[in-house]
């Protein structure tokens, strides 16, 4: 009976061991190796701010993008797994959402990461808009919850514009109703200095065909120092 218990002991041991090591960030190419997530660094350095004051293009107002996105952090360097920021997001209230389309329905908004600009075509036409190639998709958003003002934007005048100037803009201060914190795929990160993209899409479903259209806007560009000895990467502002 002993022996039995033990060895009952032994395979409840190795099946937590197993787990627990594969909820883990793999920073080592060794397969033979258990990740072992007490390497994770904890972050550090100054935090940031991208995206919350800009300046206006002219009069107080700024222009009429979509699509505003800021991000923050209390810290800028982080472990390569486990870049955690703050991202804040919503739609100008006073640009409409895509009308009707003979060919497609309006379906849903989608989030997206990527690690290069993808607003060239402003579309793509894809089988399943969750599996893009070259995209990090990370959630849905219901119309319903876009209609209802959740992911919406306001935004301050700090200093007005200049009077009389040509061109001249005021300083503006963003504000949003909703934001979350979300953690960075790893992959999108290259060894040396990179950007990576934020991306708040708008989706299609075909009316009689299968498939989706995927509408991309200008997304959050935000740059990085990847140190690939240390494994960390740092935000640059």
């Amino acid at each position: 009976m002993k022996s039995i218990i033990t060895k009952m002991a032994m395979v409840v041991l190795a099946v937590v061991l197993i787990t627990g090591g594969l909820m883990g960030c793999e920073k080592s190419t060794d397969v033979s190796n258990v990740p072992d997530v007490s390497n994770v660094k904890e972050p550090s350095g100054p935090g940031f701010e991208i995206g919350f004051i800009v300046n206006s293009s002219g009069g107080n107002n700024p222009p009429l993008n979509p699509i505003q996105y800021a991000v923050k952090s209390e810290f800028s360097t982080f472990d390569l797994c486990a870049v955690t920021l703050d991202f804040y997001y919503g739609l100008n209230s006073k640009v409409p959402i895509p009308g009707s389309d003979p060919d497609w329905d309006n379906f849903c908004y989608a989030l997206y990461f990527s690690n290069k600009q993808n607003n060239e075509p402003p579309y793509t036409t894809v089988d399943d808009y969750r599996s893009i190639n070259g995209l990090f998709y990370i959630k849905d958003i219901s119309l319903a919850d876009i209609n209802s003002g959740k992911y919406s934007h306001s935004w301050t005048v700090l200093e007005p514009a200049p009077s009389g100037a040509i061109g001249g803009g005021a300083k503006l201060q963003f504000n949003f109703n909703h934001h979350e914190t979300i953690t960075i795929p790893k992959e999108l990160f290259k060894n040396g200095n990179g950007s990576f993209f934020f991306y708040f899409a708008f989706v299609r479903v075909a009316k009689e065909n299968t498939g989706y259209q995927v509408i991309f806007g200008s997304g959050l560009e935000i740059h990085y120092e990847y140190d690939i000895e240390e494994q960390t990467v740092k935000i640059k502002p």
